[in-house]
């Protein structure tokens, strides 16, 4: 992050907000009369630690996996139906535990009355390449020395 003073001169370079408030303290000055610029990578960092305020880890991780589970059951049913059904009353039939739990959600997203994060984050076009970045990196981390046994 970056201070600025009042006429707009980075007077400081500092990598975390707990240098930020020794540097204040050591500097004297008041910390109302100088901005802090923040980096998109500062920002993002700060905006994941946040999370930690609404949610714990194993929280966020039993949600995860809650609908990685959920979403990859539907998947093996529907798929099993596909290999075996001769209409689409059939495949609607083998699909019925999963429709009615789905609309509702879908209707409380519609609603306002649940939120997904990837929406608020901006949908689909904002993730995606997100999901693309990580998992480039994860893929390549495993075609590394790095990953080696």
């Amino acid at each position: 992050m970056k201070v600025r003073d009042e006429q707009g001169n980075v007077v400081a370079v500092l990598s975390m907000v707990a240098d930020l408030h020794e540097f204040y303290r050591e500097w004297g000055k008041d910390p109302n009369t100088h901005s802090v610029e923040y980096s998109p990578q500062e920002l993002r960092l700060m905006a994941r630690r946040g999370i930690y305020t609404v949610a714990d880890l194993p929280s966020l991780l039993g949600v995860t996996s809650d609908m990685a589970a959920i979403n990859g059951h539907a998947m093996a049913t529907l798929l099993g139906a596909l290999q075996s059904a001769t209409s689409v009353e059939e495949l609607r039939a083998a699909m019925s535990p999963f429709t009615a739990p789905y609309v509702q959600y879908a209707e409380a997203l519609d609603s306002g009355e649940a939120k997904m994060p990837y929406i608020e984050k901006g949908g689909l076009e904002v993730i995606m390449p997100e999901i693309q970045e990580v998992g480039t990196r994860v893929a390549q981390y495993f075609t590394t020395e790095q990953a080696s046994p």
